[in-house]
């Protein structure tokens, strides 16, 4: 319950990764040339040369908003409730955990 199903073309042609823990996932997938926006804080060499040519997830609403139409699916974490998700036709929830805090 509270999950909705979505149907999309495969293979997807453009995806953007709204955090960079999903790029590990997409980098061993070996995707990473149909990841069309990355998060500023990416680290790895292919994620930094995107972000170098312009491909960074907006922190504009508005044109942020454009990025996420734009794309085949946005991979994302789910809030509260997963409404965030669930509210977006191509948003695609990845579960992945992750810590804000150093690990003791």
């Amino acid at each position: 319950s509270g999950y909705i199903r979505k149907h999309f073309s495969v293979p997807i042609q453009t995806s953007m990764a709204s955090t960079t823990v999903l790029l590990g996932f997409l980098d061993a997938l070996g995707v990473q040339d149909r990841v069309n926006y990355v998060s500023q804080y990416a680290v790895a060499s292919c994620w930094q040369q995107a972000a170098g040519c312009g491909a960074l997830v907006e922190s504009n609403a508005t044109l942020l908003a454009g990025q996420q139409a734009g794309v085949d699916v946005v991979f994302m974490d789910c809030g509260s409730d997963c409404s965030n998700v669930n509210g977006m036709s191509n948003g695609v929830h990845v579960p992945t955990s992750q810590e804000d805090g150093m690990l003791a």
